[in-house]
């Protein structure tokens, strides 16, 4: 009979001796304070390998989470730098088209909507000393239409948006158009017969505007 079945017996006595029940409490307390370690052990290498499970299941989409957010910052960002260059840019053309007494001045925001707008400003300078001598009925500051001035629209601003057309679409029957040429090759094709002071007219206003939009896109 081992030591625990001895125990048992006399447990089922009533008339233990003090001695006894100490004897017993004593070997009781030695045996939980052996197994308790081992079952906290056991219980701390299960938190742990939840705790890894969890981390591990979760990194992919905590790093999804991440790149979401920064993306969303990124695309937040540059949106509030492009903002702030078209104001900027808005700012200095108006002062430069306003130092030249342009009636452009007035319509700087048409104008930099339009992917041409440096090319109307510049042709505007060659043909009509940038708006300030041209026939307003026509709201043509461009000379297209030569001694016959086609009319461009109701306003400036829609004779803008006919210019950058224009621009794009002309010559009808050339695969490049006005849009992609040199003011070089333009002389003697836009401008018939071609004159040097209207190819530095142009180039001098397109080199200024292409200098200050430069500048601008540095800060």
């Amino acid at each position: 009979m081992d030591i625990v079945t001895k125990i048992k017996s006399r447990l089922t006595h009533r008339n233990l001796s003090f001695k006894n029940k100490l004897s017993i409490l004593i070997f009781l307390i030695t045996l939980t304070g052996i197994m308790l370690p081992q079952l906290m052990l056991a219980h701390e290498q299960e938190v742990r390998q939840a705790e890894m499970i969890f981390v591990v299941g979760d990194y992919d989409e905590f790093l999804s989470v991440i790149e979401v957010k920064a993306e969303k910052k990124f695309t937040h960002d540059q949106v509030v730098i492009k903002l702030k260059n078209e104001i900027k840019l808005t700012e200095r053309v108006r002062e430069y088209l306003e130092s030249e007494n342009s009636p452009l001045a007035g319509h700087v925001p048409t104008l930099l909507q339009q992917n041409n707008w440096k090319k109307i400003i510049a042709l505007s300078n060659a043909e009509s000393s940038m708006c300030r001598k041209y026939p307003t009925e026509t709201n043509n500051c461009w000379g297209v239409g030569g001694s016959d001035l086609w009319k461009m629209g109701d306003n400036l601003d829609q004779g803008i948006i006919s210019m950058n057309r224009f621009l794009n679409n002309y010559p009808l029957r050339s695969d490049v158009k006005y849009a992609q040429m040199s003011f070089e090759r333009m002389n003697g094709l836009y401008k018939q017969p071609a004159r040097d002071h209207w190819l530095y007219n142009n180039q001098h206003v397109y080199s200024e505007l292409t200098a200050l939009e430069n500048v601008l896109a540095s800060l």
